[in-house]
């Protein structure tokens, strides 16, 4: 959902700290357009999204986690086509998606593990002023929209942070990304992990 290289670039460029007022107001206004379309899922929705599907050096990565970008196409074909072509639905985005899910787990353990708090809060500050842009931008694309979403915009604003500490974190470590530098980086990082998978994946893409 959201553009990560961009998100990098940006927090590169960031420029002084907006006044504080004037980002409240911004969020605010956001928020206020946005909160019709994140609902509480139903009990089926809830209950796949809660769903373990994998667990790396210990840290259990959700179905809610891979699906829930594609929550309005899931939404979408749930009432079109019967429960067995929807699960298959789900199983293929799955493994299609979780390896990436993943790699990015491993990435995270190297954040958490190889940067200063100091440092990850100075990005996490611009990270925050970004987000507020990040509202805007989500609550121009579904205007109108009559999709919900079965997550919360708690959910996506950790997510947008997140992604945004890995790939400031990618940038400072290699010059180039992508690069045969930065591949040998991902298969050294899942060879070194403790993986388990609830659905066979595929790695190859990263070795």
């Amino acid at each position: 959902m959201f553009p990560t290289l961009l998100v990098c670039a940006a927090i590169l460029s960031t420029d002084a700290e907006s006044p504080a007022s004037a980002i409240d107001a911004i969020e605010q206004s956001a928020v206020a357009q946005l909160t019709e379309y994140f609902v509480e899922p139903d009990a089926e929705a809830a209950a796949l999204f809660a769903m373990p599907v994998a667990t790396v050096n210990g840290q259990t990565i959700l179905a809610g986690a891979v699906l829930s970008r594609y929550s309005g196409y899931l939404q979408q074909v749930r009432v079109r086509i019967s429960p067995e072509e929807y699960a298959q639905a789900v199983q293929d985005i799955i493994q299609r998606d979780l390896p990436s899910h993943i790699i990015a787990q491993t990435i995270w353990s190297e954040v958490k593990g190889h940067s200063t708090t100091e440092t990850q809060n100075d990005i996490r500050r611009q990270l925050e002023r970004m987000w507020n842009s990040e509202l805007l931008r989500l609550a121009q694309e579904l205007k109108g929209n009559e999709l919900t979403f079965p997550t919360s915009l708690a959910v996506l604003h950790e997510q947008f942070i997140r992604q945004g500490l890995i790939q400031s974190f990618l940038t400072a470590k290699f010059v180039n990304l992508p690069s045969e530098e930065f591949r040998e980086y991902q298969s050294q990082l899942l060879q070194d992990a403790q993986i388990e998978t609830a659905y066979t994946v595929s790695f190859d893409e990263y070795k």
